[in-house]
C-alpha cells in the first residue's frame, strides 16, 4: 500500500477521534438527572474524521467563533455533495473543503459590509476564520493540497481582523528565541487596571489561533484573567510560513 498524505491525515485524525472516546464514555448523566438515556455523540456525518471536526467547529459557538445554524447548514451541504460516506474518498474531502470555503467567503464579505458595527464585524470575522481553519485541517486529503499555505494565511488574516475589534485592544509583538521571533498576542482582561492574573496559552499541533478562543481565551477573559497567546515551533506561522518544525524541548521556545 502506498501511503499518501490523505492516508496520513486519516490515520492522524482517527487517532484524535479515538483519543476522545474515554472522555465521551465518562460524560454520563448524574444520578439526579431526569433522563435515563445513554449519552452518545451527535452524528452529523458518517465519517468519524469529518464528524469529529464538525462537532469541534460547532463547539466554537460558545466563544462566538461559530454559529450553530451555520455549522449545521455546512454539514447538510457536505452530506448532500459528498454522499456522506463513512470512508471518505478524495471527492468527499473536496466537498467538505468547498462547503467550508463558500461559507467562509460569504462571512468575510458580510464582515466587510459591517465595518460600521464592530461587534457584528468581529463575530463574522471569527466565524470566517473558523471556516478557513476547517478547510486547512482537511485540505491535504483533497485534490488540491497545494492550497495549504494559502488557507493558513486566510485563517490567520481573518482571525487578526477579528481580534483587532476586541475591547480592550489586544497587543501583538514578538519574542526572541533560538527558533527566531515567536509571535505573541496579549489579551488584556476587560475592566479594571493594574496587575492581573495571567494565563499563558499555546495552540495545539494542528489547530489555528481562532480555535484558542474556545480553548480558553474567551473563558479566561470573562473571569478577569489576562491572556498571553504565543506561537511556538511547529505551529501556525512558524510551520506554514517559516517551515520550523516541532521541538522535543518545548521549554526552550
Amino acid at each position: 500500500m502506498t501511503w499518501t498524505r490523505r492516508h496520513l491525515l486519516l490515520v492522524a485524525a482517527s487517532s484524535a477521534v479515538a483519543g476522545t472516546v474515554p472522555w465521551r464514555a465518562q460524560a454520563r448523566p448524574s444520578a439526579g438527572e431526569s433522563s435515563g438515556l445513554p449519552v452518545t455523540p451527535l452524528q452529523l456525518l458518517a465519517a468519524p474524521v469529518f464528524n469529529d471536526q464538525v462537532l469541534f467547529a460547532l463547539g466554537g459557538a460558545s466563544s462566538q467563533t461559530a454559529e450553530v445554524g451555520e455549522v449545521l447548514r455546512i454539514a447538510q451541504v457536505i452530506r448532500a455533495r459528498s454522499g456522506n460516506p463513512s470512508d471518505p474518498p478524495t471527492a468527499a474531502f473536496d466537498a467538505l473543503v468547498e462547503a467550508f470555503g463558500s461559507a467562509g467567503d460569504r462571512l468575510e464579505q458580510l464582515a466587510e459590509q459591517a465595518s460600521a458595527h464592530p461587534v457584528t464585524a468581529r463575530h463574522r470575522w471569527f466565524r470566517a476564520a473558523t471556516c478557513a481553519a476547517q478547510q486547512l485541517f482537511f485540505v491535504l486529503g483533497s485534490g488540491d493540497g497545494a492550497r495549504e499555505e494559502a488557507l493558513f494565511a486566510s485563517a490567520q488574516r481573518r482571525w487578526l481582523q477579528a481580534i483587532r475589534l476586541l475591547e480592550p485592544r489586544v497587543e501583538r509583538f514578538v519574542v526572541a528565541s533560538r527558533f527566531g521571533e515567536l509571535p505573541v498576542t496579549f489579551f488584556p482582561a476587560p475592566g479594571g487596571s493594574g496587575a492581573r492574573p495571567t494565563v499563558l496559552i499555546s495552540e495545539g499541533s494542528d489547530g489555528q489561533n481562532v480555535e484558542t478562543m474556545q480553548f480558553g481565551v474567551t473563558a479566561a477573559l470573562a473571569r478577569g484573567y489576562n491572556v498571553v497567546l504565543f506561537e511556538g515551533p511547529g505551529q501556525m506561522s512558524l510551520l506554514f510560513q517559516r517551515q520550523i518544525p516541532f521541538t522535543p524541548d518545548c521549554r526552550a521556545a
